[in-house]
């Protein structure tokens, strides 16, 4: 599928809850695959545990919108920010449990062929890079 003009992922992540939104039977499912600075790994985390509690789409916005490093500092106001205990929100992020989810992300990963990120996956199709609404929507629902 041809992607048209180059976009970033400023532009696409708004569209898969628009997308979302236009086919209530679409499933998204976010996959964290911290492949772009060293930082990124430490965004993964914070996002994998605050999936544990329900909160992942709350702070993957936050995260997608915030700036400068990911460190453990975020992560302190991230969990006083959801009312949880900042120290016990850091060790789970550490935990074998977040590190096995991690790692079985990059084993699916490169098993389907993703090598960057964004990346979408659908029953038939991979695409990696950004795509604006209509090109999600032509992908999920092909005429």
């Amino acid at each position: 599928m041809p992607l048209g003009r180059a976009l970033s992922t400023s532009d696409w992540e708004p569209a898969l809850p628009k997308l979302a939104a236009h086919d209530p039977q679409l499933q998204i499912e976010y996959k964290e695959l911290p492949v772009l600075r060293w930082d990124s790994q430490v965004a993964a985390r914070i996002a994998l545990v605050a999936q544990k509690y329900g909160r992942f789409m709350e702070v993957h916005e936050r995260l997608f919108h915030e700036r400068g490093d990911f460190t453990g500092a975020l992560a302190t106001r991230i969990a006083e920010s959801l009312q949880l205990d900042p120290a016990a929100f850091r060790l789970e992020m550490g935990s074998p449990a977040v590190s096995a989810e991690l790692a079985k992300n990059f084993r699916d990963a490169d098993a389907l062929g993703v090598e960057a990120t964004p990346g979408l996956v659908t029953a038939r199709t991979l695409v990696q890079g950004a795509l604006d609404f209509q090109q999600l929507q032509a992908l999920v629902n092909p005429v």
